[in-house]
């Protein structure tokens, strides 16, 4: 994202063209429930002082608790199933993330922190498209990975061993435990077996939640926007060096100021994929949770709707 734009979600009710406003729930003629995912962005008009961004990050950490509260006092049992244990697990690391994320911005590492916050966009469109169709089979597909990933392991160790018996053994190991499984990818680094991989599964139309419209019926919007964005920092193209770029003519100090704007990207951003994640869960599992998850995420939305 660039230091002049903020993403937001906007419902058909809550559109306007006079500034940022608030991701909305609603739920369709059959009663089920779906997050509005119109993602438009907005320029800041101002950079908010340190005790403003305190407020927010405060503000997230609230919300992401009273969230993770809503969900634990269901007294959810999860199953030993991949249809079941994928997306709570999902869930579960994505309020670990929202936190790490906020751990930063409070020691002001915005770059940093929005960096992070991608790994949850990322887990939102993983975990829509295995919920979307065929999830059995994309739940198991995703949980089994993790063989493909211990054949690759266990060959690379190999690789740059040779004639180590402690590589050839772990081979071998690997081999008869996890053959079977590892044979369905086509590559060691993505479990889909879709050949773009993440953009892919968010090209993908809606089918869980009905009643979508473009851009709100896939979420290639996510992809091209704040996924992109936030993979400059990621990767730390010349866009994520600004705030490091060493001053000419003093002594280089190996150091550089941080960034407070990418602050409120990431608290933003972080708690916005927490949400996605949480109606995704809520909706697929059928938790009936909708008016616990608006009335956890409303003074967060009364923050976004007063910048």
């Amino acid at each position: 994202m660039s230091s002049d734009y903020l993403v937001n979600g906007l419902s058909d009710e809550k559109q306007t063209s006079s500034g940022p406003t608030c991701i909305c729930f609603k739920r369709d003629g059959n009663d089920s429930i779906y997050l509005a995912s119109k993602v438009p962005y907005h320029p800041v008009v101002r950079e908010l002082t340190e005790s403003e961004l305190r407020v927010w990050i405060d503000v997230a950490a609230r919300t992401a608790q009273t969230l993770r509260e809503a969900f634990v006092a269901e007294d959810i049992y999860v199953a030993n199933v991949a249809t079941s244990f994928v997306p709570f697990s999902h869930l579960t690391k994505a309020f670990q993330v929202h936190e790490a994320v906020l751990v930063l911005c409070r020691s002001g590492f915005g770059a940093e922190a929005f960096a992070l916050s991608r790994i949850m966009l990322e887990m939102y469109i993983t975990v829509r498209w295995i919920t979307n169709q065929d999830q059995n089979k994309r739940a198991e597909d995703f949980a089994f990975f993790v063989a493909k990933r211990k054949e690759y392991a266990a060959q690379i160790f190999a690789k740059y061993r040779p004639g180590s018996a402690v590589a050839t053994d772990a081979v071998k190991f690997v081999e008869r435990m996890y053959k079977d499984y590892a044979d369905r990818y086509d590559s060691f680094k993505f479990w889909s077996n879709k050949p773009n991989n993440l953009r892919a599964l968010a090209e993908e139309k809606e089918v869980l939640i009905p009643g979508l419209v473009p851009p709100n019926d896939d979420g290639i919007m996510l992809y091209e926007l704040p996924y992109s964005m936030a993979s400059d920092y990621v990767h730390v193209t010349a866009v994520a060096l600004d705030g490091v770029f060493p001053r000419t003519g003093v002594p280089y100090s190996a150091s550089g100021g941080k960034e407070p704007r990418r602050v409120l990207d990431a608290v933003f951003e972080a708690t916005q994929w927490l949400f996605y994640i949480a109606v995704r869960v809520d909706t697929y599992r059928q938790l009936g949770l909708q008016d616990r998850i608006d009335a956890a995420y409303k003074e967060f939305a009364k923050l976004v709707d007063e910048l």
